[in-house]
Parts: structure tokens; C-alpha cells; sequence
């Protein structure tokens, strides 16, 4: 036998086969049959699987016999069969494929088989028709939309041992009102449940310590024995003021609390030891943000649009700072990320327009693309640690930031960041930030080479234009410069103090170089 083939069926069906090592698989059908016996083996072969696709958009199938044996069933095998009424999963299928039966709108019965551990994503998406379904007890995961839109779906069997159930699992399924969640389960997000299974619009696991879903006003206590947030599980309650995440809390699930547009404040116990993506994402008005010791990383988007969000404490082992993680927070002013920080991911701080300084770590590795674009008002970059020359095009995206690098003088630097480091020095000798005796040396040694070109800031900054002088980097014509376009209600000070460097510098022979006025 070749390795695909035709085996013609009763009436004008035919199955096409792909012969292998450990047996045939079904990839293709042709005709118009309503009823479709599927063969055990094929040409002394037996048949162990269904392939992706095989059976999907046959409308006219209404029903379909599996043999025992088959131990695979594809993604989309039978997807968009609108006439399939039921279905029985042989118990020796251990693999069903994403969207098996997804769009089988006319299916009302579903066996599944003993053998399966998980459901896989949007397995019976669509199947309006499905009323109930048990879940064998070997089921530990339930997927992403694996039962949503069953409209007609009044009861579901969830077997102990199931662990885990992802997003949208069960949404849109108005018929489901009552649902028992096992008390093996602990991955579960809110969405997965329809509303008219939770009534009152909270759902609280005890022996799991789990809070799925809570609909709640104003300020809100964690209900006693709380140790996680499920995914979703406050989001979009508009009119939340203030959560007390009590001691004990140990892990938030992503987008927990997405959308609180009218939460204060987000402060963590030291028990939290994961916060998931997006987890604060559009707390508009949110202003102070406590992040837990325990914490190793901020995930992507959590603070996403945080716009109101101003202070933020950074636990001491934070290890990564995730893709757009506090992306559009527009009034963060100053941030230090602490040594230990490894990774900043890309657009971690896009449109930051409000970020005037921060500080990177000695120990940062790899900074995201974009990770500082539309952060329009960064005036100083505090580089703690050796420079890194691929950091540059991320670096230049602040155009108007100087950097502050006490470790390495500026000859370390690309030429267009010489300047800027230079810079930095100034502000951090106004800050009181401390280089080594060495660095400050090579910044002056700089300046004094280069002071012509620290005019047009030097105008702008007196105390450039005091450190220009005491560091003895500016020439005649620079202080005749400075002198000449030196100008608002700092101009005596700038007069006093470039004619006194003139005449320590240069002695009597400026007198006749320059002339007085």
C-alpha cells in the first residue's frame, strides 16, 4: 500500500489513509453520506487516527462510529460538521485535538473517553445544542473556550482531580446555573464560569483558599483564608475604591483587578509571591502601588495604563520587568529599579510622558525595544552599570536625557553619548550623586577638550556654566561667549563668575584679548 489511499465505503463515500510504521491514519473523506462507519483497520493496518481536518465543513454528516483502537483525534477534525447529532469518543482516544468538534451545532450528546486528561481549546466551541457533558474522571484541564457559546448546555459533571480551568472555558452558556467545582482545582479565571453560576455575583473556594469572582462596591476585604485571586476575578468593578489584600494572599491572577478604574491604591502583603499580566491594567486613578518582597517579577502590562499612578515601591529581588508592563503610566516621575534586574522587556515604559529620571541597574542584561519611547520628558538616565553598545538604540530613543554613569568615563560611550554623559556629570555633581575620583577626572578631562560645545547648555544651566569654570574647561572665547549671550535674571551671576575665571585663568593678557564692557 502507498503511503496515501483511497478505500472506498458503502454508497459513494470513500476514506483517504496515510499508511506508517505503528499503524494507519484517516486524513481525508469524500461524499455525502449521513452515516459514516469508520473501519478498525484498513488493508491489515489498524486504524489509530483521525487526522486534522479530515472530517471538517461534511454538513450532510449526521452521525459518525469510531472504532476502539483509535487512540488520536486531530485539531478540527470534525469542525464545522453542522449536522453531527452525537458523538462517542472510543476509550482508547487519549488525544483530542483543539477544536475538534468546534461549530457541530445540531451535537446533543457527547461521550468522551476514559482514557482523556485534558479538553482541549474550543474542543465543542459552538455546539449549541450540547445540553449536558461529564467529564471523565482522568480530566485535569479544561481548555480556553472549550465549552463557550453551548447555549443549551444545563449541566457539566467536573470530576475531582481537575486542576485547572482557562479562560472563557464555559462562556456564553446562559443554561449553566449550577456548576460544582472540585476541590482539587487551582488554576481557574473568573471568566471561565457563566455569572448564573455564581450567585451574587461572588464565587469564594474555601478549601482552595480561591477567589474567583466578586462583584463588589467601594472598599472591599478579601474574604478570611484567601490565598489567591483567580484570573479576572475583580475586573471591571468601576466603582471599587479600596481592597485590603489581607497577609496570606499569595498569588494574583492576571487581569484580577483590570479596569478598577476607581481603585486608590494597590498594596501587596509580603506573602504575594506572583502578580499575573495585566493584573492592574486601567486602574485609571490608581495612585500607590506596593509590590511584595517576594516578588520576582513585574509581569507584562500590569500597570498598563495606570495613568494616575505616581509612587511605587519595587520589592529588593525583582528579576524582570515585563513587555509594557507600566506602559502609559503618564504621572511616574523618577523610578529606581533595583540591582538584581536582569531583563526590561519591550515598551516597559512607552508614553511615560511624565518620567523625568531613571535609574538602571549594574546587573540589567537586555532593555526591550521601545521600552523608553514617548517618554518625551526623561531628562537623566542613571547607568549603574558597564555600558552596553546594542542598550544604544533603546538609550536613544530619550533624545533629551543626559546619563549618569559613574563607572565609566566618557570614552567608554559611542561619540553621540560622550557628550550626554559629560552632561550627566554636571547634574549629578547638582544632585549629589558620587562619581569616583577617576570618572570625574575623565569628565573634566572631556570637558576641557570639548567645553565650546557645552555652551548652548551652559546658557541654559548655571551650574554647567559654574562647574565649566571650576573645572577650567572653558577658553577665552568661551567666556567672551557666554559673556556676550549671556542673558535673563541670572546674567550678573553669570558676569560676576566668568569675569572672575577669566582673570584667575588668563591673567592680565584677557584684558587685551577681550574687550570689557
Amino acid at each position: 500500500m502507498s503511503d496515501l489511499e483511497w478505500v472506498a465505503l458503502p454508497g459513494d463515500a470513500r476514506l483517504l489513509i496515510q499508511a506508517a510504521a505503528a499503524g494507519a491514519a484517516l486524513v481525508g473523506f469524500e461524499g455525502d453520506a449521513a452515516w459514516v462507519d469508520v473501519p478498525a483497520r484498513v488493508n491489515g493496518r489498524a486504524l489509530i487516527a483521525i487526522g486534522p481536518s479530515a472530517f471538517r465543513g461534511r454538513s450532510a454528516l449526521r452521525r459518525v462510529t469510531l472504532p476502539e483502537g483509535l487512540a488520536r483525534i486531530g485539531a478540527n477534525a470534525f469542525a464545522g460538521c453542522a449536522a453531527l447529532a452525537e458523538i462517542d469518543l472510543p476509550d482508547s482516544v487519549t488525544d483530542l485535538g483543539e477544536s475538534a468538534f468546534q461549530g457541530c451545532a445540531a451535537l446533543a450528546r457527547a461521550k468522551l473517553p476514559a482514557g482523556l486528561t485534558d479538553v482541549p481549546d474550543r474542543a465543542f466551541y459552538g455546539c449549541a445544542a450540547l445540553a449536558e457533558i461529564d467529564l471523565p474522571d482522568g480530566v485535569t484541564r479544561i481548555g480556553e473556550r472549550a465549552f463557550a457559546a453551548c447555549r443549551a448546555l444545563s449541566r457539566a459533571r467536573l470530576p475531582e482531580g481537575l486542576t485547572s480551568i482557562a479562560h472563557n472555558a464555559f462562556a456564553g452558556c446562559p443554561s449553566l446555573r449550577a456548576l460544582r467545582l472540585p476541590a482539587s482545582l487551582t488554576d481557574v479565571s473568573a471568566d471561565a464560569i457563566p455569572r448564573a453560576a455564581m450567585p451574587g455575583g461572588q464565587l469564594f473556594l474555601p478549601a482552595q483558599g480561591l477567589l474567583v469572582r466578586a462583584e463588589v462596591k467601594r472598599d472591599y476585604a478579601l474574604p478570611q483564608g484567601t490565598r489567591a485571586l483567580a484570573g479576572h476575578a475583580l475586573e471591571n468593578n468601576e466603582s471599587l475604591l479600596n481592597v485590603d489584600f489581607a497577609q496570606g494572599l499569595e498569588r494574583v491572577g492576571p487581569f484580577a483587578l483590570a479596569a478598577c478604574v476607581c481603585l486608590k491604591q494597590a498594596v501587596l502583603p509580603d506573602t504575594v509571591r506572583a502578580v499575573g499580566r495585566g493584573a492592574f491594567l486601567n486602574c485609571q486613578r490608581m495612585t500607590r502601588a506596593r509590590l511584595s518582597g517576594g516578588m520576582t517579577e513585574i509581569a507584562e502590562e500590569t500597570f498598563r495604563g495606570c495613568q494616575s499612578l505616581s509612587e511605587i515601591e519595587l520589592p529588593a529581588g525583582l528579576i524582570r520587568v515585563g513587555d509594557r508592563a507600566f506602559e502609559d503610566c503618564r504621572s511616574l516621575e523618577r523610578l529606581a529599579l533595583p540591582e538584581g534586574v536582569r531583563e526590561v522587556g519591550e515598551h516597559a515604559f512607552f508614553r511615560c510622558a511624565g518620567l523625568a529620571r531613571l535609574e538602571l541597574p549594574g546587573t540589567l542584561a537586555t532593555l526591550g525595544a521601545g521600552a523608553l519611547s514617548g517618554c518625551g520628558a526623561l531628562r537623566a538616565l542613571v547607568l549603574r552599570g558597564r555600558f552596553r553598545p546594542e542598550m544604544t538604540p533603546v538609550l536613544a530613543e530619550a533624545r533629551r536625557a543626559v546619563l549618569l554613569a559613574p563607572l565609566e568615563p566618557p570614552e567608554a560611550f559611542p561619540g553621540l553619548w560622550r557628550k550626554r554623559v559629560c552632561l550627566g556629570y554636571a547634574q549629578a555633581r547638582a544632585e549629589g550623586v558620587a562619581y569616583t575620583p577617576e570618572a570625574e577626572r575623565a569628565c573634566l578631562a572631556w570637558m576641557r577638550r570639548h567645553g565650546t560645545s557645552f555652551i548652548p547648555e551652559a546658557l541654559r544651566d548655571k551650574g554647567l556654566m559654574h562647574l565649566l569654570a571650576d573645572g577650567d574647561c572653558l577658553s577665552l572665547s568661551d567666556v567672551q561667549t557666554l559673556l556676550d549671550r549671556a542673558d535673563g535674571p541670572d546674567r550678573d551671576e553669570y558676569q560676576v563668575t566668568l569675569l572672575d575665571y577669566r582673570n584667575r585663568r588668563f591673567g592680565s593678557a584677557a584684558a587685551e584679548a577681550l574687550k570689557l564692557w
